[in-house]
């Protein structure tokens, strides 16, 4: 047994062990991700202009910066580095798998949890689907600004557990600069945190107060683009959260509460632990955290969410920190199990079948490449049709996709024009307005079939169920499994 506890100790098995397992979740592959189909698409057509047609769903903003201008540009230089937005999105991937080998390692350290049990943490975090309410996810949903900033705000939160304030401190702008929603609501628990935890009040006033004037020109940036940019804010926050209702909209529906019922209770009861864990001295500080960061979830959905009417705190996201909270609470509870010296043996024969039911499913959507083809079998269908438009169509020419049918990232492959997808919301207020009436007249598309139609196209790709439907639009010019392209 003795070997196996100097195998789970030993820093470079522990830092590699990890940074595979990271790496594997992270999923490098030959696809992209929704979200970066999103966000690297986004951040190009700022800095570059990568989508010049002015029928593009990337809606070109007015100025390239914005609150995510520094993933903005890594964006840009990955571009420029590989020529390739695949492989700049696998560059991202293995970065942020760097990144958060880094974090978790300090993190680990600061809670004195080995290998195994952080391992087996992120694994029970995985399980959960990484997430109590509002959908969001630390791991494995591609290179965007907000892994970046989870990745920075685990290793803050580790450096206010060891009382190291100033590194913490230049963390958090950093975090806050990667994502405004993610690091400032993690710098505010953290401060509210460490005031319970240090009992100084005004010593980290101050801390707060130099934060903000930190921020003030990402401050001034949002601020210009939301009064400046737009005559209706609350037309924007309407639009906003009618696109991203299901992360910050638990009462918008019936069943939408029922869906985020479960994750509260959790909330209740990982409130009720850390309660617990703080009268009974046990890691005091992570559990401080964990209930703050518990007491704001469930202040906003008891007392805020059923009576707002102008969704202004909602388009705030208040919700967004419940992904960290659950990874801490796992955290915190590994370490209260490792206390009681239970056998390393036995710890690894609980492990591997975990993290097996975590790393087996990663590894077969890395190598199947896209996971809808093993239910679906449209993979091919896919292919052939993006090399297709590719060969026989012009870069200036219009393609509308009606149901969208697994082409997320069709414009960011084949650089045609797509003019609306409803998963390419601008970040910025006045592209926010003009999504808006793209979606209303896209709609209008799919009412009239085509007729008396204001968006001016070339082709349109449908699915053989829509046939019938859309018969009059244009000409059959390619035909496979499950997609038509017809030329108007």
């Amino acid at each position: 047994m003795k070997i196996i506890e100097n195998f789970i100790e030993n820093k470079f098995i522990f830092l590699l062990l990890l940074f595979l397992f990271l790496l594997i979740i992270q999923e490098p592959s030959f696809r992209l991700f929704s979200s970066e189909t999103h966000y690297i698409g986004e951040a190009l057509q700022k800095i570059i202009n990568y989508f010049p047609h002015e029928n593009s769903a990337y809606i070109q903003p007015d100025n390239i910066f914005s609150y995510r201008y520094i993933f903005d540009i890594l964006v840009t230089l990955f571009y420029y580095i590989s020529n390739d937005i695949v492989i700049s999105a696998n560059i991202g991937r293995l970065l942020l798998a760097i990144l958060f080998t880094i974090s978790i390692y300090h993190l680990s350290k600061t809670l004195n949890l080995n290998i195994v049990y952080i391992i087996i943490s992120l694994s029970f975090f995985m399980l959960m689907n990484q997430q109590l309410v509002g959908g969001d996810k630390i791991f494995g949903n591609g290179f965007q600004s907000s892994a970046l900033s989870f990745a920075i705000v685990i290793l803050k939160i580790s450096f206010v557990l060891r009382k190291k304030y100033l590194p913490f401190f230049i963390l958090g702008i950093l975090a806050t600069y990667l994502h405004f929603l993610i690091g400032g609501y993690w710098f505010l628990i953290c401060i509210i945190s460490a005031i319970f935890i240090e009992k100084k009040f005004y010593k980290f006033l101050y801390y707060f107060i130099l934060y903000i004037l930190f921020c003030i020109p990402l401050i001034l940036s949002l601020y210009i683009d939301i009064i400046f940019n737009t005559s209706n804010i609350i037309q924007i926050a309407d639009i906003f959260a009618f696109r991203s209702k299901h992360h910050f909209l638990p009462f918008y529906n019936y069943s939408t509460l029922v869906w985020w019922l479960p994750g509260i209770l959790l909330t209740i009861i990982f409130l009720i632990y850390s309660i617990f864990a703080i009268n009974n001295n046990f890691e005091k500080s992570i559990n401080i955290i964990i209930a703050i960061s518990s007491v704001q979830i469930l202040f906003f959905f008891f007392l805020i969410s059923p009576i707002e009417k102008f969704n202004f705190f909602s388009n705030f996201d208040p919700f967004r920190h419940s992904t960290i909270l659950l990874l801490l609470t796992f955290c915190s509870i590994a370490s209260r199990i490792s206390k009681f010296k239970i056998d390393s043996f036995i710890v690894l024969i609980i492990v591997m079948p975990i993290s097996l039911n975590v790393i087996y499913p990663a590894i077969g959507r890395i190598i199947y490449n896209n996971p809808d083809a093993l239910l679906y079998g449209n993979n091919n269908s896919k292919i052939d049709l993006i090399n297709y438009v590719k060969k026989n169509t012009n870069e200036k020419d219009t393609v509308i996709l009606i149901n969208d049918n697994q082409l997320g990232d069709f414009e960011i492959l084949t650089k045609r024009p797509t003019y609306f997808s409803w998963k390419l919301i601008p970040s910025h207020s006045k592209g926010i307005n003009e999504w808006h009436n793209r979606y209303n007249k896209f709609e209008k598309l799919n009412e009239i079939t085509c007729k008396n139609s204001n968006i001016n196209f070339e082709y349109l790709i449908i699915s053989p169920n829509n046939k019938e439907q859309f018969s009059r639009c244009g000409n059959l010019v390619y035909e496979n499994d499950n997609y038509l392209i017809l030329k108007k």
